[in-house]
């Protein structure tokens, strides 16, 4: 064994070849984890550009639905508002119709009325006659 009296102590052959050993291990390992960290780095990066990227185009997928929806909407409010036109214009027409078959009728009944005033006094007549 080396004594130690402030001297310093070698280390046998035996641990010096170890120790060298052990540095060159530390020393791959060291740069590994630099590669690794490299390499992930540049992961990161390339990912979020892939996600960035799958973001946009589900955006404009989801932007395109709405539209379409939007469109068919459009088509059916303007379906709507010619339903609409044409109800309210079936609707005047049939008011036309009806006060056209109101003044009818009312000119049957006047006219009606005025037949029924000959007979009226014919039938008083008849009626004196057999008294």
């Amino acid at each position: 064994m080396a004594e130690n009296n402030n001297k310093k102590v070698l280390p046998l052959p035996n641990q010096s070849g170890q120790l060298n050993r052990i540095q060159e291990e530390f020393n791959r390992l060291t740069d590994e984890i630099k590669r690794l960290k490299k390499e992930n780095d540049e992961l990161k990066k390339n990912n979020s550009s892939e996600i960035l990227k799958k973001i946009k185009q589900q955006a404009e997928e989801y932007l395109t639905s709405l539209k379409a929806e939007y469109n068919k909407n459009a088509t059916l409010d303007q379906k709507m508002n010619d339903l609409v036109k044409t109800y309210k214009e079936v609707g005047k027409l049939g008011i036309i119709a009806l006060k056209d078959e109101n003044k009818t009728l009312k000119q049957q009944l006047e006219n009606c009325n005025k037949e029924k005033e000959p007979l009226k006094n014919t039938n008083d007549s008849l009626k004196k006659q057999l008294e």
